[in-house]
């Protein structure tokens, strides 16, 4: 009851907020001779006020042993860091992160992983997972 009484006198006093949530994850790897890897988020604001400033955090992640990883290099851990644009109540953004992988086939809309072509000289097929996150 105390927490019902709580969630009422904070809307009554205006104190709503954004709610954003990821819907979409997509990696994409367009072009006829070069492929150059991207990805694309979607985020929803599921909340009452607009959301400025928001960001969101693209983590690529060469599925190599840790001991094979070079600090900084291709085969590190990448994270790029997309600022959002404002999201008004309901609305939806798509922002666009790109990448240094490229890919030996061009694809779209691809969920999870994909195979760059220039992680490791003796594996042109190296898998690399993708992840988002909103930013704190």
């Amino acid at each position: 009851m105390r927490v019902l009484l709580l969630l009422l006198a904070c809307s009554s006093l205006g104190w709503a907020a954004p709610r954003l949530n990821i819907v979409d994850t997509s990696i994409n790897a367009p072009g006829d001779v070069t492929h150059a890897v991207s990805v694309t988020v979607t985020v929803e604001n599921r909340g009452d006020e607009a959301a400025d400033g928001a960001n969101v955090d693209v983590i690529c992640t060469p599925q190599v042993p840790k001991a094979d990883r070079t600090p900084g290099g291709m085969t590190d851990v990448l994270s790029v860091r997309v600022q959002l644009p404002q999201i008004p109540p309901g609305g939806r953004v798509t922002a666009k992160a790109d990448t240094p992988y490229m890919s030996s086939s061009s694809f779209k809309s691809q969920h999870g992983t994909f195979r760059a072509s220039n992680v490791m000289p003796s594996d042109p097929s190296m898998i690399v997972k993708v992840e988002s996150k909103l930013a704190r």
